[in-house]
């Protein structure tokens, strides 16, 4: 869904049986999440931080049995995206992930990337499956790095014109992309075939 304000774009994905939809502002309050990086500066991994330790479990998880996960995170690292992943809320009932801002402050964009693991008190399918969750978590990230090679996206507008031009898949709350869907598939076996053969 897109507004005509420009103040929110919808995108919206349905993978692994669970639904993951892109909401961005424009709004710089919309980063007023406490952000504090989960892993210090400088490090392999400082453009994606992850600020839940279930969240946190799950990426490990991905990057120690997924090449296609370690290979999204290398792509982000080389750019000027700063990744933040975190447990929220995301609107619809069936949406268990979405990128809920992308704005650009100095040198660096910003985004922010929901994951809902708990629903009416009870732990959502991502916060029950690991495995699932690195998947969802390869999916978003496969988002962020549409957007790291799209150096025009710094807000909600832009991220729209993006996936337009891109002729991303339109459904019934907004865009998604092939290469999402696919990243998220290859990540759930490559977690499962990894976790099989240790």
């Amino acid at each position: 869904m897109i507004r005509a304000s420009g103040k929110l774009v919808a995108l919206s994905a349905v993978a692994l049986g669970v639904g993951a939809t892109f909401v961005v502002t424009t709004s710089a309050t919309a980063l007023a999440y406490p952000i504090r990086p989960a892993v210090p500066p400088n490090t392999s991994l400082d453009r994606v931080r992850v600020l839940d330790p279930v969240l946190r479990s799950a990426f490990d998880r991905g990057v120690s049995r997924s090449p296609t996960f370690v290979r999204l995170v290398a792509h982000l690292q080389q750019s000027d995206l700063m990744v933040y992943l975190v447990p929220g809320t995301c609107p619809g009932l069936h949406v268990d992930a979405c990128l809920v801002s992308v704005n650009q402050q100095g040198r660096y964009r910003y985004i922010r990337i929901n994951f809902v693991l708990i629903r009416r008190a009870e732990g959502t399918a991502l916060w029950r499956s690991p495995v699932k969750l690195a998947a969802q978590i390869g999916h978003e990230l496969q988002h962020a790095v549409e957007i790291a090679d799209e150096p025009s996206v710094v807000d909600g507008a832009s991220l729209g014109r993006m996936h337009q031009r891109n002729g991303a898949h339109v459904n019934h709350v907004g865009y998604e992309t092939d290469a999402a869907l696919k990243v998220a598939d290859v990540v759930l076996r490559e977690v499962i075939r990894n976790v099989r053969t240790r």
